[in-house]
C-alpha cells in the first residue's frame, strides 16, 4: 500500500459530502486518552486507574443492549488488531481509553452507562455513533503502544481518521446514516478538553477515513500506522 503524504483540505461540508460520500453507497503508567491536550502521564494522570475503575465498575446491561456494546467494542478492537477490557461505569460523560502498564489488563476502555443510555434515548439507531467513538478510542491505544506519551491535536485528528476508517468497514456490513454519524462525531469534544482540532478538520478526517476503510479496508495495523504517520492536516 502506498504511504504517500495525504493532505486533508478543509473544504465546505457540502463539497466533502458530495465528493466523498455520494459515490459510496516518561513514566510508564496511566494515561487519559479522551482528555488529551498536551497531557502527559507524569503531569496529568487519569482520574481513573485500572484498580479504581474495577472497584467502581457496574455490570454490562443484560440482553440486546449489552450484547451490542460488546460487539461494537470487539469490532473496533479487531479493526486495529488490539485487545482491551471493556469496563462500564455509572458516572456521566465517560467514554475513554486507557493504557496502564501497572495493571494486569494493560489496555482498558471505560464507558459510561448514562452516556450510552443518552445516545439510545436521543437516536433511533446509535450503534454507528458509538462505533465511531470506540474506533477513535481504540486508535489512542494503538498510539500508546507505538510509544506516544503526549497526545496532541495531531494525534486526535489521526484518531478521527481511524474512527472514520472503522465506520467505512462497518458500512460494508450494515447500512447506517453516514452523514448524520459524521456530523455528530465532528462536534463531540469534551467541554474540558479542547485541542481535538476544528470541526472542519475533524469532518475532513472522518470522511477521509470512511472512504479509505470502505474502499481499501481492512488493512493490517502496520499499514495503518504507516499511513497515519504520513497524514498532514491543513488549517
Amino acid at each position: 500500500m502506498s504511504t504517500r503524504q495525504t493532505t486533508f483540505s478543509i473544504l465546505s461540508r457540502r463539497a466533502l459530502l458530495g465528493g466523498m460520500v455520494a459515490g459510496l453507497i516518561g513514566e510508564p503508567g496511566r494515561a487519559r486518552a479522551e482528555c488529551s491536550v498536551v497531557r502527559t502521564r507524569e503531569s496529568c494522570p487519569s482520574r481513573w486507574t485500572y484498580a479504581t475503575a474495577r472497584r467502581a465498575a457496574i455490570p454490562l446491561p443484560d440482553g440486546p443492549e449489552g450484547e451490542e456494546l460488546r460487539r461494537w467494542c470487539a469490532f473496533a478492537l479487531r479493526a486495529f488488531e488490539m485487545k482491551a477490557e471493556l469496563i462500564m461505569l455509572s458516572c456521566k460523560d465517560e467514554i475513554s481509553s486507557h493504557y496502564d502498564s501497572d495493571s494486569k489488563s494493560s489496555d482498558y476502555i471505560l464507558v459510561s452507562k448514562p452516556e450510552i443510555d443518552k445516545m439510545h434515548h436521543r437516536y433511533s439507531d446509535p450503534g454507528a455513533i458509538i462505533q465511531g467513538i470506540l474506533g477513535h478510542e481504540c486508535w489512542h491505544l494503538a498510539q500508546y503502544h507505538d510509544g506516544v506519551v503526549t497526545i496532541t491535536s495531531r494525534h486526535e485528528l489521526e484518531a478521527d481518521a481511524m474512527a472514520g476508517y472503522v465506520l467505512g468497514l462497518l458500512k460494508r456490513d450494515i447500512d447506517f446514516n453516514v452523514n448524520g454519524t459524521i456530523r455528530w462525531l465532528e462536534v463531540r469534544t469534551p467541554p474540558d478538553c479542547p485541542g481535538h482540532g476544528t470541526a472542519e478538520q475533524r469532518h475532513a478526517c472522518l470522511l477521509w477515513g470512511f472512504e479509505y476503510g470502505y474502499r481499501e479496508g481492512p488493512q493490517p495495523l502496520t499499514a495503518l500506522r504507516s499511513i497515519a504517520r504520513t497524514l498532514s492536516f491543513s488549517a
